[in-house]
């Protein structure tokens, strides 16, 4: 997993009571690599979506992605004023990739609900399994009669508690009484399908807003996730002000001549150097970077019975990922139950030996780091590792991990060195065994601790797998990669059923195959 987050942003100062969206991706990262979610469609290879400027760092998720393990077939960016068209080529692009099942979408809520509205036009409710960003949470919006297309899709939300004062409150907003808000009559017509004005932003509808509608009571209500960091984000500034008053100005009222101008860099240090307890009796806190803590949920979107859809929490990231799995769901669509419970402990042993096999090669970041930065070498990584050749080492260190069914862990160390000459320090740990390297980036510091615990593990290796179909090998094409090409051809979803019912030998040899007619 990767340590830590880098800005890139273009905002040399800022202060975020809510994680850096980094975090996003590394949290993405270690949920895509618990290799159990996409198990029952037979292949690993990630698509991307996203768009431009909404979350700010894009390039660099895709960029961490890569550096992570995650084998990105398909990069995608939304334009700035999308069209119809634009979603429904996107769509498009991550069907005709072969071997795209799980696509990852950092964007916002409108954008979510059009790429899924394109999924659903194309009539591919079922086809992906989707990872979304908190920008999709566990918001109703971007779902909203899309549920066959959304089901199934995990979720990161950060962590948070509802501020009951707040539900109170907006709840209790109507036409009447909250005129100074200008967008509030757009947000009227979109909460109840109608419209307030003839030329309201709702076009689609004949049907008048009344006024008498209320929210939670005639549309759906669940208070939106980052509420608590805006109301913590207030506090933290009026706490850095009390603060800095009674360091600089004690005894005084008002301003003093101490802090009239109030110095800036100053200011800066007392916001980071607060302490208290916020709206929602959490701590409220910032790292030396002014980052609050990564801590999120991880949510998945399943089927409730009845056509209906719900969002169930089915884990955590704090310092590393808990999942349990007894309350994922895997989507309707699909026959093969995915079981087992904490991440670490019950991931099936199938899942780390399915055939990743594709007609186009995933991108390869030209960015990634040699494995001659190190004494250990690429001729010394085990040859019974799947392609090793073609693979980083972090990505064969996530195989044997999920062979083992463990969770590999990175942890930053030491950083030494002036700005421009940089040495981080990271371990490595798989079960109960460790390794150090050295490097001039965190991420090579991983991949030489990966190479060197490749060398020397004593972990049992995963089975060699044949090498990769080409046209001068095709002795060498397996049956699962002659059925996923067959089905891709007549437009089919091949699924694997268990013939043994008990859960753990899901990944045995006794896994039987369905063609499901669809």
């Amino acid at each position: 997993m990767l340590e830590g987050c880098a800005r890139d942003h273009g905002y040399p100062l800022p202060i975020k009571c809510r994680a850096e969206n980094c975090w996003l991706a590394v949290v993405a990262i270690a949920l895509i690599t618990s290799g159990y979610w996409l198990s029952g469609y037979g292949s690993s290879l990630m698509g991307m979506v996203g768009a431009w400027g909404v979350q700010g760092e894009w390039g660099y998720m895709g960029h961490m992605m890569r550096h992570g393990g995650i084998c990105i077939a398909q990069s995608l960016k939304i334009p700035a004023d999308p069209k119809r068209a634009d979603y429904d080529r996107i769509i498009k692009s991550l069907l005709d990739t072969p071997g795209v099942r799980g696509v990852i979408i950092f964007a916002n809520e409108d954008d979510i609900r059009q790429v899924l509205a394109a999924g659903k036009r194309a009539n591919k409710a079922g086809h992906f399994i989707w990872v979304g960003s908190d920008s999709w949470g566990s918001k109703h919006a971007p779902v909203k009669q899309q549920g066959e297309m959304a089901e199934g899709a995990v979720t990161i939300l950060p962590k948070r508690a509802s501020v009951d004062g707040f539900d109170t409150y907006f709840t209790s907003r109507t036409l009447e009484n909250n005129r100074r808000n200008v967008w509030f009559a757009e947000f009227w017509e979109e909460n109840f399908d109608c419209q307030v004005t003839r030329t309201g932003s709702r076009k689609d509808t004949a049907k008048k807003c009344t006024g008498e509608e209320r929210i939670g009571s005639h549309s759906q209500y669940q208070q939106e996730g980052k509420v608590q960091f805006v109301i913590d984000a207030v506090y933290a500034m009026a706490h850095a002000l009390h603060n800095m008053h009674k360091v600089l100005c004690p005894g005084y009222t008002g301003i003093c001549p101490a802090m009239d101008p109030i110095n800036g860099d100053d200011f800066l240090g007392y916001i980071r150097n607060i302490h208290f307890n916020g709206s929602a009796g959490t701590p409220v806190m910032f790292d030396d970077k002014g980052d609050a803590p990564g801590r999120y949920d991880i949510f998945q979107y399943q089927l409730a019975g009845n056509n209906t859809w719900e969002y169930r929490r089915i884990g955590q990231w704090t310092d590393h990922l808990h999942l349990n799995i007894q309350v994922h769901n895997s989507p309707s669509s699909l026959s093969q139950p995915l079981m087992g419970s904490t991440v670490g402990q019950g991931i099936p042993s199938g899942i780390g030996t399915l055939p990743s096999e594709s007609a186009s090669r995933p991108i390869q970041s030209s960015a990634l780091p040699s494995m001659s930065a190190t004494s250990t070498t690429a001729t010394a990584v085990p040859s019974n590792m799947a392609n090793p050749k073609e693979k980083t080492p972090m990505c064969l260190v996530n195989e044997l991990a999920r062979f083992n069914k463990i969770q590999p862990e990175y942890k930053l160390l030491n950083e030494l060195g002036p700005a421009h000459a940089k040495v981080f320090t990271v371990q490595l740990t798989l079960g109960d065994q460790h390794w150090e390297a050295e490097g001039s980036s965190i991420q090579k510091a991983q991949h030489a601790a990966a190479a060197k615990a490749l060398v020397e593990t004593s972990l049992p290796k995963p089975p060699p797998r044949p090498p990769r179909n080409d046209s001068k090998n095709l002795d060498f094409v397996t049956s699962t990669v002659e059925l996923n090409d067959l089905c891709m051809k007549m437009g089919k979803k091949p699924t694997y059923r268990p013939i043994d019912p008990y859960p753990g030998l899901l990944g045995s040899a006794k896994a039987g195959l369905q063609y499901a007619e669809k």
